[in-house]
Parts: C-alpha cells; structure tokens; sequence
C-alpha cells in the first residue's frame, strides 16, 4: 500500500507492507521535472514496534545490527510527548502542535494528520489534546449507560483499556474490551469456576484438529433475582446444525436447560468448531456452558434493545469429552450478558421439521474444512488470549 504526499514539485511517497497489522513502512522521495516526476533516492525499510495498546512505540532498521531510529511517547489520551532525544515533538515554537514525525501511525496505530492536528478514525476524527471527537457519535446512546450518551467521548472515557478505531461506539475490538470488563466484574457476583472450568476444558483440545462445526440459535430469558449483585436464575434453550466430520453429514440438535447470570432475556445466532464428536450421540446429553456478550448496539426490534456480539464456551462432564466454543451477533434486553448454562441436549431437535432442515443443510451448505484452516486457527488463537484476559483481572498495556 502506498501514501502520497505533494508539497510543490517535491513528494515522498510511504510504501507500507502488512500483515494482520502494518509491518514496515519504505519512502522514497520524488522531484518532478516537467514533464514527469523523478526518483531522488529511497530510503531503508522501517520496521513499526507496538506496545500493548497498539501504539507505535519505536521505528528500527535492520541492515547488519538492529537501529532504533526513533521512538515515541503518549499520554493516555494519545497526546505525542516526547521524542527518543527527549525533546518536545515541536520544540518551543508552537506548544500543541505535533510536528511531522518520520511516521504517520502513531497513537494506536493510527494515521495522524499535522495539517487538522487529528487522528483518522474512520467514521470521525479525533483530538487527542481535547480527548474528544470532532463531531458528534451516531449511536443514540442507551440510559443503562450514562457514558454512551455523550456524543464526543473517546473510548467510553477509558483510552487505556479500550480503543475505539471506528470512530463510533462500537467496533469488534471494542466489545471484547468490554466483555473483558465484564468478566472481571461479574466474578464477584458469580462463581469464578465455570470460566475456570471453560478456560480448562477448552485449553486441553484447542491445539488438536476439530471433529465438528456448529451452527446455534438459542434464546434465553433470566427471570429471578437471586438478590442485589447476584444476577438470578431462568431457561435457555437452543436448536443446534453440527456437522460431523466423521460422519460427513450435518445433524440438527435441540437442547433445553438451567441457566444462571444477568437478568434479562437474549437471542444469540453463533457459530463456532467442536471436538471429540465422531457420532451422533457424542453431542447428545448434558452440557455445561459460559457466556460472556455486550451489546453497544440501539436496535428497535420487540423485546429486544440492543444488538451486539457474544463468545460462549461448552463442554460436556463424563467421559465423552465433547467441547468447543462459538461466536456470533446477539440481541439483548440490556447492554451485557454474563452467565453459566446446564443443558440437555437431544438429536433430532424439538421440531417435527427438524429431519427436513438438517436435509436442507445437507443439500445446500458444503462441509466445512475442518483439517486446514487458518482462519479457524486464527479464531481459536483470538478465544484462547480473551479467555485468559477474562481469568486476569490485571491490564496488559
């Protein structure tokens, strides 16, 4: 990817390279002489080293020994505040003004502008020196949430444990920060063992190859209260299409059982590997569960406020030793869900149309690649680091 920037007859032009994020950056530098633009000289590759937050913290260059070339530091707002010659990044001339630096992705990683003195968050700008956004958030905000509903905000007022790259109220990122949160908060009210349990369970299969793949709709409403900070207690139930590798076929399952965590009523549509299921009635009888979600959307759907995304972590007790996780959107009564579920589950499902959906599925959805998939690897390695943040109450930044 390349970035162009014209002053006169003269331009550099910024070569990125990327992985999962920006790896390096390479400039080269341009005069142009009528009639076309020539190449002055071009400078060596500069690698960018994040800290936790995702801030560029230093550019090093790697010929025969690594040189550090620069390097960057931030308040918690992403205000730039010194240089590696401990110097303000402006000098004395203009207090508050960034100068250029030798790279544009600095808080965050994020593109800085010195002309606006902004960084580019896509939806919106923001001003670091202010801590707030240059025009006001879509999102309406929800009342359970007072912080939502200003309309400038950065991160909820909490840059140090939250980003918020889109520029609006919610983002992937964003919401696994919050269910982080929530996780810590809600183990004082409930039994911190079914993460535990989860976290374990799923840990020693997650580095062996999957035996199924599901797709999930459940509903759940949690109706009483166990006291003030306790949450309360309600039903859960679900209608699950797992494909089985072994069997090279899709199976449709239905489940109904006990679920305990934040009052209120959801409705998830997940999807998500499973291990040591090679028959039908490997998925078959009682299941344990962990769900963990947060919802920043505002919906305007019956019932059902807002909209988000969840994770939830299954396991069967006994010998059979089924496990696996999911993820997808959820739809919630309140802004969070938090909560530990025993369920029955059955093959065939609850419906008399059971047979004809797993037949439709069957016909029209090709089996998932179960044996080679980077993507899933890269899933897992994703549920793997939240649920250790969810056991770890301490910031990584």
């Amino acid at each position: 990817m390349e970035e162009w920037a014209v002053e006169g007859s003269t331009a550099t032009i910024t070569c990125y390279t990327l992985g999962d994020d920006v790896i390096a950056q390479k400039k080269s530098y341009w005069q142009f002489n009528s009639p076309q633009w020539e190449l002055q000289s071009t400078g060596n590759a500069q690698y960018l080293l994040y800290d936790g937050h995702g801030s560029t913290r230093q550019l090093a260059e790697y010929d025969i020994d690594v040189t550090i070339v620069d390097s960057f530091s931030y308040d918690g707002y992403g205000v730039l505040l010194q240089d590696k010659d401990n110097f303000p990044p402006n000098g004395t001339q203009d207090p508050g003004k960034v100068a250029q630096q030798a790279t544009s992705l600095l808080y965050a990683g994020e593109h800085f502008d010195t002309d606006s003195q902004n960084y580019y968050l896509r939806a919106r700008w923001y001003d670091s020196l202010s801590g707030r956004f240059n025009r006001m958030d879509p999102f309406a905000g929800n009342n359970q949430d007072p912080q939502s509903l200003h309309k400038y905000l950065y991160a909820h007022c909490n840059p140090i444990n939250g980003v918020d790259p889109t520029g609006m109220e919610f983002s992937l990122s964003g919401v696994l920060s919050v269910i982080q949160i929530i996780g810590t908060v809600m183990s004082v009210a409930m039994p911190s063992l079914i993460t535990l349990g989860a976290s374990g369970s799923l840990g020693e299969v997650v580095d062996t190859p999957r035996d199924a793949f599901v797709v999930s709709v459940s509903a759940s409403y949690i109706f009483k209260s166990l006291g003030k900070g306790f949450g309360g207690m309600g039903l859960e139930g679900s209608y699950d299409m797992l494909y089985i590798n072994a069997l090279g076929r899709w199976q449709d399952y239905g489940s109904i059982g006990w679920t305990a965590g934040t009052t209120g009523g959801s409705v998830t549509i997940e999807a998500g590997p499973v291990w040591n299921v090679k028959e039908v009635g490997d998925y078959e009888g009682l299941f344990f569960s962990a769900t963990y979600g947060a919802a920043p959307f505002d919906l305007k759907f019956p019932g059902l406020s807002e909209g988000g995304f969840g994770v939830s972590v299954f396991w069967a007790p006994g010998a059979k030793k089924a496990r696996g996780f999911k993820m997808g959107p959820l739809a919630l009564t309140g802004t969070y869900t938090c909560s530990g579920t025993v369920s029955l589950y059955k093959a065939g499902g609850p419906f008399s149309m059971g047979k004809d959906i797993a037949r439709w599925f069957n016909d029209n959805i090709p089996a998932p690649n179960l044996t080679d998939t980077q993507s899933v690897e890269r899933l897992i390695n994703d549920v793997k680091e939240k649920l250790n943040e969810l056991l770890n109450p301490l910031p990584r930044y």
